[in-house]
This record gives C-alpha cells, sequence and structure tokens, in this order.
C-alpha cells in the first residue's frame, strides 16, 4: 500500500520498505512506481514527456494553473512538481548512495539511470 495524504500535490508517496527498490528488485518496483506516478503525472517527468519552461514557454499565462498532465507547465509549477516528481523516486530508494547512484539527477535522468543500470 502506497501513504500520501489525499489531494495534496506536493505530498511525497512512500512505499512500505519491502517494495523499495534495493538493487535487486527493479521488475517489481518499476511495476508499482509506474501506476503511483500516474497519480500524479509524476511518470511525464520520469519519461521526458513535460517540457522544462526555461526551454519552452508555456502556453498559459502565468497565472493560469495547469492540469498535473499538462506537458507545458509553469516555471513554478516545473519547479515543484519535477522536486516532488525526483523526490517520489529518490526517497523510495533503500540506500541510494550504497547503490552508487548519482545525485543531482533530475526525475527523467534518475529514472533512465534506473532502468539502464537494473532492468533486466
Amino acid at each position: 500500500m502506497v501513504s500520501s495524504i489525499p489531494g495534496n500535490y506536493t505530498s511525497i508517496q512512500m512505499l512500505p520498505d519491502d517494495q523499495k527498490f534495493n538493487g535487486k528488485n527493479y521488475v517489481s518496483f518499476k511495476s508499482i512506481m509506474l501506476p503511483t506516478g500516474r497519480l500524479k503525472g509524476l511518470n511525464l517527468y520520469w519519461e521526458g514527456k513535460v517540457n522544462n519552461p526555461e526551454n519552452t514557454p508555456s502556453p498559459y499565462p502565468p497565472t493560469t494553473p495547469t492540469p498535473m498532465n499538462d506537458p507545458n507547465p509553469s516555471p513554478l509549477e516545473y519547479e515543484l512538481r519535477e522536486s516532488v516528481a525526483f523526490l517520489t523516486l529518490w526517497n523510495n530508494i533503500k540506500n541510494p548512495d550504497g547503490l552508487g547512484i548519482p545525485h543531482g539527477l533530475t526525475s527523467q535522468k534518475l529514472w533512465a539511470y534506473l532502468e539502464e543500470c537494473y532492468e533486466a
């Protein structure tokens, strides 16, 4: 079961310890994380389907909120949502430093790193 505060987009969804990525359970971790991420559109960040507004201006005025799954968020929305996307992955990895997972990645780069290094 995933724990989260309903309706709070900035909450970080935490898996039970036995479901967190431990370096050996990538297939089951991914099968849990993808549907978990879809609840908030985080999978779009992990898969690189959201445009960084620094590179692509949003078609919306800055004061208009965008839907969570919109590929063109405002700069503030992008910053907040990218942080949630990254931390949802990072905080569901047991001992990322011990696994040698690099720091300073975006959620997309972290997802790609896990796939490259651990997908069977």
